[in-house]
């Protein structure tokens, strides 16, 4: 029964936030045999008759309007923890307080993570600030998706413009669409500044007192004064903004953490101009 519980979670968990599983899925994530897959999936189906419709085209099982979740209530990271080493992760989260599971971008994000998993190409409608007049039409692959404690990025190889680009997930005008596979040159073993990683040094504002410096120091348990975040390159800007090094303060009470001035020398390249 517990296995067959935890069967039910997945499926669930699948239909949520991938809208669609087969019973490879279900031996894949869970190391069942065959025989217990279909089983499983026979039992779930007669509980619940409605939650999803096999189709022939797609040759899997696919999500149905009336789907809700009854085996499975977590959220986004606590599907990807669900998952944990039969499948590599796709979730970055730089703030692990902040949940992706928001209604409004569910959809998106069911589709964004499904092709992630399956190493698929998406058609999306994307509003770009560069040309905030111009709704972007374009082909993207991605590969990891990102929160910075505010918002929900993709990470995504584009064939516009034949680079790996962040794309914010509120600013999809539309459900996106799936291509297909992407091919064996695309992936995030090609993504160089996903692969890059750099040492950001932090230490306290210098311009604080002695004694607040110290409480800083114990805040962060920075080490003879600093504390050293590993980031990859294509990360770093959402670092910086979630510990606020983004900006100057106009008080160092404010500022709190600076980037120490040797390590600034080192990354200033990576960072946007």
């Amino acid at each position: 029964m517990a296995r067959q519980e935890k069967i039910f979670q997945l499926i669930d968990a699948l239909l949520m936030w991938e809208g669609q599983f087969n019973a490879s899925d279900l031996m894949e994530l869970l190391s069942v045999s065959r025989g217990t897959a279909q089983n499983s999936i026979t039992s779930y189906k007669k509980q619940f008759p409605n939650h999803y419709a096999y189709s022939q085209s797609a040759k899997t099982n696919l999500v149905s309007e009336f789907f809700s979740a009854h085996h499975w209530q977590g959220n986004f990271r606590d599907y990807q923890l669900l998952l944990g080493k039969k499948s590599s992760s796709n979730l970055t989260d730089i703030d692990t307080v902040c949940s992706l599971h928001n209604p409004l971008h569910h959809k998106t994000l069911r589709i964004l993570n499904h092709a992630c998993r399956k190493k698929l190409t998406l058609e999306v409608d994307y509003g770009s600030l560069s040309d905030a007049g111009n709704v972007d039409g374009r082909i993207i692959a991605p590969h990891n998706i990102v929160m910075d404690g505010l918002r929900a990025h993709v990470r995504a190889y584009c064939f516009k413009n034949n680079a790996y680009r962040d794309f914010i997930v509120g600013r999809f005008r539309s459900m996106p669409i799936v291509e297909d596979r992407v091919t064996g040159t695309i992936g995030p073993e090609f993504d160089v500044n996903w692969n890059t990683r750099v040492e950001l040094v932090i230490c306290a504002d210098p311009a604080l007192s002695h004694s607040q410096k110290e409480n800083i120091e114990m805040e962060y348990q920075m080490v003879n004064g600093q504390r050293i975040v590993e980031t990859p390159v294509a990360l770093l800007p959402y670092v910086m903004k979630r510990l606020r090094l983004d900006t100057r303060q106009q008080t160092p009470e404010a500022q709190q953490l600076i980037i120490e001035p040797g390590c600034y020398k080192k990354i200033k390249g990576y960072l946007p101009h």
